[in-house]
């Protein structure tokens, strides 16, 4: 089997880690053996949303020229842009970063996080914006533990010096999932030096687990829960009506964008 050590183009990220807690098999599956399956999600309205709204915010911060009169029919797009306007109203002295990533090396950790929008403000406090379509509050309560947050928030705080070049201060690091449909903060977490050595020791634990997991001895019944919509079902599962309920369409609480 592939040592995942020796892929040195190989860079962990929420979704892989994410993958390896609710599967080792399916970790396996996707990221050792690089198995992906083709599914279809082009016609989803709310999948295409998403990535619409991404594009345009992108180039907002960029200063790109956007021209809201061409998607102006689409109501919910439009109304989403001119909730993200009013809200990031663009300053001079005030840098944007959006669709930005980090990647990173520390010993075996090699970690990357692809962050919607990163703000520095001027007295170098730091902002990591995720939009969040398809979301709401009760749905936000989940993020503040999430594996999302822990690895955003680790990998900008593990490299504050080296990418912006002013020391790291934990407690000038936050985290905003925001729903640009309602123009909702629906989860905010401002980080201290606690959970950065808490997040520290979770993820580095997390990946020398990963490192070291035997998938020979992969217990099947002890993730059951999470065969219903993966799409590796039929390679591992024992129960036949569960493998019988398995859909190629993509289920959006399981599309980390969506959750």
């Amino acid at each position: 089997m592939v040592d995942l050590k020796e892929r040195k183009y190989f860079y962990f990220t929420q979704n892989s880690l994410k993958t390896f807690t609710e599967c080792p098999f399916k970790f396996k599956k996707r990221y050792i053996d690089s198995i992906k399956w083709e599914q279809g999600s082009a016609s989803n309205p709310q999948i295409s949303f998403g990535l619409d709204f991404h594009k345009i915010a992108e180039r907002y911060f960029l200063g790109i020229p956007v021209f809201p009169e061409s998607f102006k029919d689409n109501e919910m797009l439009y109304n989403a842009y001119n909730n993200l306007i009013n809200r990031f109203q663009l300053r001079s002295d005030t840098k944007y970063l959006p669709e930005y990533t980090i990647r990173f090396m520390d010993g075996d950790v090699r970690l990357e996080a692809n962050i919607d929008l990163l703000i520095v403000n001027p007295d170098n406090s730091i902002e990591i914006w995720d939009f969040k379509t398809n979301a709401n509050l009760e749905k936000g309560k989940k993020y503040l533990a999430s594996l999302q947050t822990k690895v955003y928030l680790y990998a900008v705080a593990k490299n504050v010096e080296k990418i912006f070049g002013f020391p790291l201060k934990c407690d000038k690091i936050k985290m905003v999932y925001y729903s640009p449909e309602t123009d909702t903060e629906i989860a905010v977490v401002n980080y201290d030096n606690e959970m950065y050595q808490e997040n520290n020791k979770y993820i580095n634990d997390l990946i020398a687990k990963i490192f070291s997991y035997d998938y020979s001895k992969f217990d099947k019944e002890a993730y059951i829960k999470s065969c219903k919509f993966c799409e590796f079902n039929l390679f591992c599962s024992s129960t036949p009506s569960v493998a019988n309920e398995f859909s190629m369409d993509i289920d959006l609480k399981d599309i980390e964008e969506f959750m």
